[in-house]
């Protein structure tokens, strides 16, 4: 049986919050041909008990597991050309990280039923952030200018800098917060529209991203995968549909602390983003 959506879940030391988003998803197959792959992302190549309960649970639920971290996309891509050497490709394949749940059991059947012609070829929903309330699409809805995307090359190069600049990044955050707990009404709610930019915390790929030349093989190891998929979309002349009919809930997580190695991921990243993409003069 070809899947009509395949979902990849990337765990990394996260099994509890990965459990949760299977058993979700696990409540729609009934509307939906559903497989879903959980990346073991974790760095040893033993068999975790947790994630094996949750792959003997269901025979829709598989766990792919390399021994290494692969960064996000990845795994994600690894996960996707393991699968499609012994499976069809299927209409759907969802990326995402494994702190998503579903508060209603018909996010699949949604996807399906709304763009069953002329799909996108990417659609990005409404993601609801547990800390701050807001819809985390669009990520962008426009293109950032050349000198943005290279500024964050030295706001990310220096500890510093990447402080002072999360600092101003959450006043701004908690000024959103205020002003949409004054709004009765979203007037976005309901009404569909092509974005520039995908929040990479979850993201449906119709099949035609790939059969279009589309790629899940990333340059970076973590970071700035919006940025990615945004300007693979752009190369190739695809859609990206923000898809507020689409509600999944993102359970983030506080105390995230950026490491050494975070930062320095992060800075590889805007860097990678920026010569790849944005070239000046372009």
């Amino acid at each position: 049986m070809r899947a009509e959506v395949l979902a990849i879940c990337i765990n990394y030391w996260n099994e509890e919050d990965t459990i949760h988003y299977v058993n979700d998803l696990l409540l729609q197959q009934e509307e939906v041909k559903l497989a879903i792959i959980v990346v073991d992302n974790n760095e040893f190549s033993g068999e975790n008990p947790l994630l094996k309960e949750i792959e003997s649970a269901s025979d829709n639920v598989e766990v792919y597991r390399s021994g290494r971290n692969a960064g996000y996309y990845g795994a994600a891509s690894w996960a996707l050309k393991k699968y499609l050497m012994i499976s069809r490709m299927p209409e759907w394949i969802i990326v995402s990280n494994s702190d998503i749940r579903f508060e209603k059991p018909f996010f699949l059947s949604t996807l399906l039923e709304v763009h069953n012609r002329n799909a996108p070829e990417v659609v990005a929903p409404r993601i609801i952030s547990d800390l701050s309330g807001l819809d985390q699409n669009p990520f962008m809805r426009k293109r950032p200018p050349v000198w943005k995307m290279h500024s964050y090359r030295l706001i990310f190069r220096f500890s510093t800098t990447f402080y002072s600049y999360r600092l101003l990044r959450n006043a701004k955050s908690k000024m959103l917060m205020k002003r949409k707990a004054n709004q009765s009404v979203d007037c976005n709610e309901g009404t569909p529209f092509p974005i520039y930019a995908p929040h990479g915390s979850i993201i449906a790929f119709n099949k035609k991203y790939f059969e279009k030349g589309g790629t899940l093989d990333y340059g970076a190891f973590l970071f700035d995968e919006e940025i990615f998929i945004a300007e693979t979309a752009r190369r190739l002349d695809l859609t990206i549909m923000y898809e507020p009919r689409m509600i999944a809930l993102h359970k983030e997580h506080a105390t995230t602390k950026m490491t050494k190695d975070m930062l320095r991921f992060k800075y590889e990243s805007s860097k990678h983003c920026a010569v790849s993409y944005f070239a000046w003069g372009n």
